[in-house]
């Protein structure tokens, strides 16, 4: 018996799935927060040179003797409006660089097996992100920012298989969505508490204290007994299973678990996918959306502080464009189905943000609602498209190398990641007047291309999934005349099979018989 059909006989989603999954979405909160908490721990405030004959200088101008002697001291730049210039005083003074903060409190001005996995991201991200407060240097907090974006993303991946692996097939698409919503949750705290802590180091601190509670998963989460299973781990696996139908009040088959059981996990290299021409193609489309993707999700997300108004304010409603991506997410995955979707959303990504080169270069202070509004279009897209292309892939890939696909497909999602960063800096780095356009226009270009290259993929919706290397190569693109023939074995009692494929009307009871899907 394959290990779908366990979960099927289990409950597609009982009482101890309920509770397993919902303490697994409780560390998606604490991922959305240290995530989203670059945004305020990271921000850079309005900050000049310190005029020393000053005894009590501010940023802000406390009168006209102090203006005056500001204005003698530190150089203006106009850009749409009067700033000080950051790090620049007249040479004829003394000044010495500080950065004098706006914010209450002064903070350092330098800011800048599955389970066994599982704990140990855990002990990183708890570790990590509760040091960081006491950073004694930039050095320091760089390097425990780096372990907690590490272990966060960890966390993530590791939460997502174990929160799903124990739901049946038909509640997995709606699993995988739902968890997403507890990361949204912890945006919004996040905001809640930089809007009341404005101190950097207390803002970290109280936000990353609630995280040694996730040390009870070592007793909370069992182990993956469909990791047990690969590792021919018998024993332990069916302990795991029988427990879980305990807890549901169901009765198991005396011989669940055969030679068959866990094979489908036993898969091959990933390089299986470049022995053909047609999986060449297929897989280095994923790969480009993954990155593209992360990319620009993570860009738009981090720059919500470099929009115009109140960062709070932006904060919250890029936050709650998310929430409408994965509810839109959830209604759009079946009913498009999952290449119109990503393409779509990938595709008014990039247009959001090609629009934004003309808000950004000629729009003014006018225009700036056009910008933000522009940014959370974008942000909208990104999210429905991140959200989406973990199930394309899953369904793309055949059981053999689906694991190692999805899992390579994200570790390009890192790469994006990690470089979305500096293009967004370019617009600061590169002199010129159209150069704050230069993220723009690379991140919304190639989410264009990205969307558009989906569009060479077969669609998977309602299709059964390829589960060896030949099946992926006949799983060609679906249009009107393809028939996609399912063999599925059914008994009295069944209403659907495995697959999540409603019984046929008429079929011969024990026996193999062919369902077309249309």
């Amino acid at each position: 018996m394959k290990f779908d059909e366990i979960t099927t006989h289990l409950g597609q989603f009982g009482k101890y799935q309920k509770r397993l999954y919902f303490i697994i979405c409780l560390s998606y909160i604490s991922c959305g927060i240290q995530m989203f908490g670059s945004v305020f721990i990271l921000a850079v405030p309005n900050h000049r040179c310190a005029v020393e004959t000053l005894s009590n200088d501010t940023y802000s101008v406390e009168g006209r003797s102090h203006d005056a002697a500001v204005n003698a001291s530190i150089p203006i730049q106009m850009d749409g409006e009067r700033l000080y210039m950051d790090c620049s005083h007249y040479s004829t003074t003394n000044a010495t660089c500080l950065t004098i903060l706006e914010f209450r409190g002064q903070p350092d001005p330098y800011v800048i097996g599955r389970k066994k996995a599982l704990v140990v991201s855990i002990v990183l991200h708890c570790a990590s992100s509760i040091a960081q407060p006491f950073s004694p240097n930039y050095a320091a907090l760089v390097s425990l920012r780096f372990i907690t974006g590490a272990s966060t993303v960890a966390l993530l991946l590791l939460s997502f298989v174990i929160g799903i692996e124990f739901i049946g097939p038909q509640k997995r698409i709606w699993a995988g969505v739902v968890i997403e919503f507890f990361w949204c949750i912890g945006l919004f705290l996040d905001i809640l508490a930089a809007y009341f802590l404005r101190d950097w180091r207390m803002l970290q601190l109280v936000v990353s204290v609630p995280t040694v509670l996730f040390l009870s998963y070592f007793w909370l989460v069992p182990e993956s007994a469909r990791w047990l299973l690969a590792k021919g781990k018998n024993e332990k696996a069916e302990k795991i299973i029988k427990h879980i139908g305990k807890v549901n009040n169901v009765t198991l088959p005396e011989k669940m678990i055969d030679k068959n059981t866990g094979t489908e996990n036993r898969g091959s290299s990933i390089l299986k996918m470049f022995t053909s021409p047609v999986l060449v193609v297929r897989t280095l489309v994923i790969y480009f959306n993954w990155c593209v993707v992360s990319m620009v999700y993570y860009g738009l997300m981090l720059n919500v502080g470099s929009l115009a108004g109140d960062i709070y304010v932006n904060s919250v409603i890029s936050a709650a464009m998310e929430v409408i991506a994965y509810a839109l997410c959830l209604l759009l995955l079946d009913r498009m189905g999952r290449k119109k979707l990503q393409s779509l959303s990938m595709i008014l990504c990039g247009v959001a943000c090609l629009c934004m080169i003309f808000t950004v270069l000629y729009g003014g202070e006018a225009k700036e609602w056009t910008t933000i509004l522009l940014s959370n279009i974008g942000r909208l897209g990104a999210t429905i498209a991140f959200a989406a292309i973990y199930v394309y892939t899953a369904e793309l890939f055949p059981t053999v190398v689906r694991n190692s696909g999805v899992g390579s497909g994200s570790m390009f999602a890192r790469i994006g990641a990690m470089v979305s960063p500096y293009i967004a800096d370019l617009g600061t780095l590169v002199e010129g007047h159209t150069s704050k356009a230069l993220p723009l226009i690379i991140f919304g270009s190639l989410s264009v291309a990205a969307g558009l290259l989906v569009l060479i993929l077969p669609e998977t919706v309602n299709r059964k999934m390829p589960e060896t290397i030949d099946d992926a190569i006949m799983f060609r693109r679906q249009n009107n005349d393809d028939k996609y023939y399912v063999n599925k074995t059914y008994d009295d009692d069944d209403e659907y099979s495995t697959s999540g494929v409603a019984k046929p009307q008429s079929y011969k009871k024990g026996d193999y018989s062919d369902t077309i899907l249309n």
